[in-house]
């Protein structure tokens, strides 16, 4: 007699693209928990991508390395707990999850993320950066650095500001704007307030750099487009290299860009704020 899984059809919506998700029953909850702000209903047009999640005892990833690569037409994702693979000429992708292990819902999120992100860079509209992100009133800034730079301590530290990230950030340009779209995470973080799912227009990039000393130095935009495009970025194909340099060209001429040098210490937003009051470019 075979046994067949429960299953449900979900909805999810990031920056304008909407996939359908395909996931065991015993899921479910935990989708609605973590990313209640993301789900939509099934009305609303046909999704960009279709993906299907599958638990297994154990996820075969002999010869597969770990990471993400691309090899057109497949975007893959490995780790030591699942398998990801996404047809990106079709709308069909599948990711594998071992069961019993509790990274697995880290590595659904980060596959999913990773979709979101590839739509919007396909389209030369947008770029993901491993930085942080908070937000008030309706206006973003984005920390760019290294792990261990300082992103998760600067989010922290921003009162009155909700945090959007504090690993990855996708950013999208619509019209002339650029705007922060919040991505889906793995269930909420301690002290972290649950950002809307909303666009946040970019007001300041601020690039981190632990000192002994606190200043901030605002960059040329030679200096800035050097700095943003040598980031690393997310497996794609060759052609959008293109793209995704006019992007960040454009995001530099809009959006001022800062050295940000400083100790973690609360001082560090004072300075920041009296920097955005002299002035940025957008408005």
């Amino acid at each position: 007699m075979k046994f067949t899984i429960p299953r449900e059809i979900i909805f999810l919506e990031v920056a304008g693209y909407r996939l359908k998700v395909d996931v065991p029953k015993e899921l479910l909850c935990w989708f609605e928990d973590s990313y209640s702000g993301f789900l939509v209903g099934a009305k609303g047009g046909n999704p960009e991508v279709e993906v299907r999640i599958d638990l297994s005892f154990k996820v075969n990833l002999t010869q597969i390395p770990q990471g993400c690569s691309f090899k057109r037409p497949f975007l893959v994702m490995a780790d030591n707990c699942s398998l990801g693979s996404w047809h990106t000429d079709t709308r069909k992708a599948f990711l594998s999850l071992e069961s019993k292990n509790p990274e697995g819902k880290f590595s659904l999120a980060n596959f999913l993320r990773l979709i979101f992100s590839y739509l919007v860079i396909r389209e030369k509209r947008g770029a993901l950066l491993h930085a942080a992100a908070v937000a008030k009133d309706n206006r973003g800034l984005v920390f760019v650095g290294p792990s261990g730079a300082g992103k998760t301590t600067i989010a922290r530290l921003a009162k009155g500001y909700t945090v959007l990230d504090d690993e990855l950030v996708l950013l999208k340009r619509v019209r002339k704007d650029f705007f922060i779209f919040p991505l889906p995470a793995a269930g909420a973080k301690p002290n972290f307030t649950s950002a809307k799912n909303q666009p946040y227009l970019l007001q300041a990039i601020f690039f981190l750099v632990q000192d002994r000393s606190l200043s901030i130095k605002e960059l040329t935009k030679a200096q800035a487009l050097a700095k943003i495009y040598s980031l690393p970025a997310i497996a794609t194909e060759s052609s959008l290299q293109e793209g995704i340099f006019s992007f960040f060209t454009s995001l530099v001429e809009r959006v001022s860009c800062y050295d940000l040098h400083f100790l973690p210490v609360r001082g560090v937003w004072k300075c920041i704020a009296n920097t955005l009051r002299q002035g940025v470019k957008i408005g």
